[in-house]
């Protein structure tokens, strides 16, 4: 009994944060749309109104390269090949862009062992244009969720900036460093 009533406890106060984070994005308190507020607020993406449109979550405001482009934020508490893109060849189902924070890599064990806290470890920007030809071309019709490790790492703006699509400013940097994982 006595874990059940820490348990409780524990809940209340989760509650209570998740109210709270809630009051600041502006919605519900769940990772994805934790995700689309900080990427909004890091980099000047105006967000969709509403949480239901398909495949884009929001057109960046900029850089100049970039205004007026769709973009679909992803989010991964951990090291993953997975981006979770419509499985499809089509170009109108999806964003121009696709903008992926990643937690770091897990170390192997039990899933009940493992926490999936919300940080950013890395960040990649994937252009559809270019991304989603190339799968179809390695996999077929069928591209699937996953993207290939070379992707991921053309793909990096965030530590290490490869993809010059959108080159971060100081002050970018050291926003995402808030959301660091801690030792």
């Amino acid at each position: 009994m006595q874990d059940l009533t820490h348990l409780a406890d524990l809940i209340r106060i989760r509650n209570y944060v998740n109210n709270s984070v809630s009051n600041i994005i502006g919605g519900p308190a769940e990772t994805g749309r934790i995700a689309e507020f900080v990427a909004a607020q890091i980099f000047d993406i105006e967000l969709a109104r509403t949480f239901v449109n398909k495949a884009i979550d929001g057109w960046f405001r900029s850089p100049a390269s970039l205004a007026s482009a769709s973009v679909n934020v992803k989010y991964r508490s951990s090291s993953s090949k997975r981006l979770d893109n419509e499985n499809s060849a089509d170009p109108n189902d999806h964003p121009r862009y696709y903008l992926a924070f990643r937690g770091p890599k897990l170390l192997k064990g039990p899933a009940s062992e493992k926490t999936l806290p919300f940080v950013i470890d890395s960040v990649y920007i994937f252009d559809s244009q270019e991304l989603i030809p190339s799968l179809v071309a390695k996999g077929g019709a069928h591209i699937g969720p996953a993207v290939k490790l070379v992707h991921w790492q053309q793909a990096m703006i965030y530590p290490e900036q490869f993809n010059q699509a959108l080159i971060l400013t100081d002050a970018q940097r050291a926003a995402l460093q808030l959301f660091a994982p801690r030792d």
